[in-house]
């Protein structure tokens, strides 16, 4: 009889969903996870909020279909802040969404000065406007919005490459210059430099992460489940990386999410999407395209490549992740 394990799917358009991952393997140490990395996807900022939500919901209802897990975090402040609800509504497990923790940081903040430090499509959402009226007040509010940190993460992520003390201290000199005492780290990507972070900013400021708020809010659920977790033949954890052209995946990749527990790494082939079929959203696409995920059948033209090579996706309504054997 195979032992049974809880099965969490994390969703992010990159990489920096890994940092929520290490605080559920802390939480949670025999979790199985199944992770997907939308890369033929990002950057979600630079998405319209229609066509966003239409991929999103793609691909979590893949992986709810094909991997069937018991709670999916969706490990992308873009991403959550714009397609949570209709996750929520058209899935049927629970969702657990990422925001900016401006209310934690408006809770611990002593001189009422607060950063929030995420990507430029964060810090501009209508949302973040709204939770820091909601839950901060009386707090200012400095924003900065940094694409390069991100790529910054990623380097150091893939290649160990130890970001710039000088890149980093030019992008949180805003902050530094305000005298917050709490910045909140926006982006999932970001608690991966915490330390340099750190450095950069001083020790006299307090960093907000969610990724542990996240860890605990899925052991919650995960506890309230009754005992009915899903039986997982073993404890192996797997990650999906999108891609357009089908390619190996570059072992610096393969390292970096090994280093975070998840050993089977391969790419899912994506179709190739044209700047008018980006752009058609708006016009009502999203939601045909969305109807037709829900569409039963076996895939059109896609093939089962072999294991190195993932699977080949043509038809995007119509896709199961392959089972193991």
């Amino acid at each position: 009889m195979s032992e049974r394990y809880p099965h969490v799917a994390v969703m992010d358009s990159g990489a920096g969903g890994l940092s929520v991952v290490r605080a559920l393997r802390h939480s949670l140490p025999d979790v199985h996870l199944t992770y997907l990395a939308d890369a033929a996807g990002c950057p979600y900022g630079e998405r319209s909020s229609e066509d966003l939500i239409s991929r999103v919901v793609k691909l979590a209802r893949l992986v709810e279909r094909g991997r069937q897990p018991d709670v999916l975090v969706v490990a992308c402040n873009t991403a959550s802040t714009v397609a949570l609800p209709a996750l929520r509504a058209r899935l049927a497990l629970p969702v657990v969404g990422v925001v900016p923790a401006i209310k934690t940081a408006g809770r611990v903040s002593r001189n009422r000065r607060i950063g929030l430090l995420a990507t430029p499509a964060t810090v501009n959402r209508p949302y973040v406007d709204a939770l820091h009226h909601q839950f901060a007040s009386d707090c200012e509010l400095i924003r900065v919005g940094s694409s390069e940190l991100v790529g910054l993460a990623e380097r150091w992520l893939w290649h160990q490459a130890w970001p710039p003390a000088d890149r980093l201290r030019r992008i949180v000199r805003p902050l530094v210059d305000a005298g917050v005492d709490t910045v909140v780290l926006g982006c999932t990507h970001f608690p991966l430099l915490r330390p340099m972070l750190q450095a950069a900013l001083g020790p006299q400021v307090t960093l907000i992460d969610p990724s542990e708020a996240i860890a605990r809010r899925v052991a919650s659920l995960l506890n309230h489940e009754d005992g009915q977790v899903r039986a997982v033949a073993d404890g192996a954890s797997e990650a999906w990386i999108t891609q357009v052209l089908a390619h190996p995946v570059s072992e610096p990749v393969r390292k970096a999410f090994q280093r975070e527990g998840i050993g089977i790494v391969r790419p899912l082939l994506w179709p190739a999407e044209t700047q008018t079929a980006r752009n058609a959203a708006g016009r009502g696409q999203s939601e045909r395209d969305a109807s037709a995920s829900d569409q039963p059948g076996e895939p059109e033209h896609g093939q089962e490549l072999d294991e190195r090579n993932g699977l080949a996706m043509g038809a995007v309504s119509r896709l199961h992740l392959p089972s193991e054997s």
